[in-house]
């Protein structure tokens, strides 16, 4: 049996699951993503603007040890005396800009920008943020070799 109209039928049929997300699935999202149940409050509160704090300091030392660590010993490293920006980004994650110097065995030196994203995984508790064990490096670039 051949139906007669099922161009209509298909519109009809996309307009009423339009209209079903548009009202009922949309607006239940909308409040699921308002509410705190996507909130995370760590009580470490980001930066827009550059700083200079220890976490900061301490972030750019671990992320020039995981390069060093990274390299190995075939590269001549050396590092800035401290970054040219450090942002602390919320939840004890912190974004380093630096340079270092690489030179390889009878190479010119060259001096490489790098970006390093970092995350100290024990919070409010400082008291372990020398142990390279307690920070995790999110990503690193700018550096060729890595």
């Amino acid at each position: 049996m051949k139906k007669k109209f099922p161009i209509i039928t298909l519109v009809i049929c996309l307009a009423i699951l339009l209209l079903i997300q548009y009202k009922g699935v949309m607006p239940l999202a909308y409040k699921a993503a308002q509410s705190d149940l996507f909130m995370y409050d760590s009580g470490d509160e980001g930066s827009v603007e550059a700083t200079s704090t220890v976490m900061t300091l301490q972030a750019f030392n671990q992320c020039n040890q995981y390069i060093k660590d990274e390299l190995g010993d075939q590269t001549t490293i050396s590092f800035a005396a401290e970054p040219i920006n450090s942002w602390a980004l919320g939840n004890f994650e912190y974004l380093i800009n630096a340079e270092v110097t690489l030179s390889e065995t009878n190479a010119t030196p060259q001096t490489q920008k790098y970006a390093c994203r970092i995350q100290y995984s024990q919070g409010k508790d400082t008291s372990g943020v020398s142990n390279k064990e307690n920070w995790n490096v999110v990503g690193i670039s700018g550096i060729d070799k890595l």
